[in-house]
């Protein structure tokens, strides 16, 4: 895996700048960019899994800024949020979606419980949650 990584890294690194500056260019802001084709892209790749997914899915990361989230458009935000739910909370790429909540700050769930029983048996999902959590929130995790 690591070779493969060597190789890839540039790669992911150079299709994050073209988004950059395509977004830059058509004047969209980064909540956009994630909106209009990051998150898009991932769902029409997403059906046949490829390397091409995870090179996409890299480079958002790379594009991921906490000053960017939550998304202060609502309707945008809205629309993020349908995506990510009617995607990428299925089962399958749950650890994508959990990214995509937590790092975005997506209100996807009603509660905090129905967003725990989504993650309770996959623990990289329930890592990543815990990352971006309050430390009252991951003491209810661990409790729970």
């Amino acid at each position: 895996l690591g070779d493969i990584t060597i190789r890839v890294g540039p790669l992911v690194r150079r299709l994050a700048d073209v988004l950059q500056a395509a977004g830059q260019e058509a004047g969209w802001a980064a909540q956009d960019l994630f909106t209009a084709l990051i998150v898009p892209a991932l769902i029409s790749m997403s059906e046949v899994r490829t390397k091409a997914f995870g090179i996409v899915l890299a480079a958002m990361k790379l594009l991921w800024s906490p000053s960017d989230w939550p998304d202060a458009d609502a309707v945008r935000a809205a629309a993020l949020t349908e995506l990510v739910s009617k995607h990428f909370l299925d089962g399958r790429d749950v650890l994508t979606g959990v990214w995509l909540v937590t790092k975005l700050q997506l209100k996807c769930f009603s509660s905090f419980d129905d967003f725990f029983e989504l993650m309770c048996d996959r623990i990289q999902a329930l890592r990543l949650f815990c990352s971006q959590a309050s430390r009252s929130e991951q003491i209810d995790v661990v409790e729970r």
